[in-house]
């Protein structure tokens, strides 16, 4: 890109949904999320599954990092799809496939616990709404900035306080994780270890974790010393008025994503009471 005396600009290299505003990055997520609770068929949340995921994809979102994220609930996964298989009711099926019932564990006057094509098909929706919400919580949180982020939340009324100690939460969370992990390689290089043996058993591994307790607190406290002479040799708390660096405005391009927002939900309503599309 040139401009007219010939000088060359530098063209950003990131993907356009990190350069994108803010409102439209939110519009974005509360869209995937709004059509994600709205179906209840597995069958019709995988595409939306699908589009979310290129999305993240193009946003430049390792694939590698997302899995991290989806280990962390996987039991959450497997207990979703365990209780709704096996206590889903027949009755409130309106299509054959969820209708079809494998065997009766037992049965009482109030309660029929038993394996059904409809419970798995309902714990699956389950699963992959909650897929779909973690992509789109990932999408919006890796695209934007924690300034950003700041921004946004002291403009629907949150104090700058909690805004400012949110921030720095997130912040200093890859810090506290890298020091931990020092602090356990400079333990085995002089002997402990965090590991059940056959002597120690679970005993070893409170006693091995412990010792991490003391020194993390100890740098936590130095580091918020040091953060809070930073913070007043900078004014902080002078005066409750804040200026923003950042000025993200609400224009006519948000305005359509959320118009575009609001027809999407709209015709996904319409399709599923009309057609039963995404009905179970």
């Amino acid at each position: 890109m040139k401009t007219l005396e010939g000088a060359v600009m530098p063209v950003s290299k990131e993907p356009y949904l990190k350069r994108m505003n803010l409102y439209s990055k939110f519009a974005i997520f509360a869209g995937f999320v709004a059509v994600a609770m709205v179906f209840n068929n597995p069958f019709s949340q995988l595409p939306i599954l699908l589009i979310c995921l290129a999305l993240c994809m193009a946003a430049g979102i390792k694939v590698k990092a997302l899995l991290n994220t989806v280990k962390t609930v996987v039991s959450i996964f497997m207990i979703l799809l365990v209780f709704s298989a096996l206590i889903y009711n027949t009755n409130s099926a309106h299509h054959e496939i969820a209708k079809q019932v494998y065997f009766i564990l037992f049965k009482t006057s109030f309660m029929t616990v038993s394996l059904t094509s409809g419970g798995i098909l309902m714990g699956l929706n389950f699963i992959i709404k909650m897929m779909i919400m973690i992509l789109a919580a990932n999408l919006f949180s890796q695209t934007t900035t924690v300034e950003e982020m700041l921004f946004g939340l002291n403009r629907i009324g949150l104090p700058y306080q909690i805004g400012l100690m949110l921030s720095i939460s997130l912040r200093f969370i890859p810090t506290l994780t890298k020091e931990v992990e020092q602090i356990q390689q400079a333990q085995k290089s002089r002997g402990a270890s965090t590991k059940r043996n056959k002597k120690g058993g679970k005993r070893a591994v409170v006693q091995g974790i412990i010792p991490l307790f003391v020194p993390m607190i100890v740098s936590s406290m130095r580091r918020s010393d040091t953060m809070a002479m930073s913070m007043t040799s900078r004014g902080y708390g002078f005066s409750n008025k804040r200026t923003q660096l950042f000025d993200i405005k609400f224009r006519f391009a948000q305005l359509l994503f959320c118009l575009a927002d609001i027809c999407v939900v709209a015709a996904c309503i319409y399709i599923k009471r009309k057609y039963g599309i995404g009905v179970l």
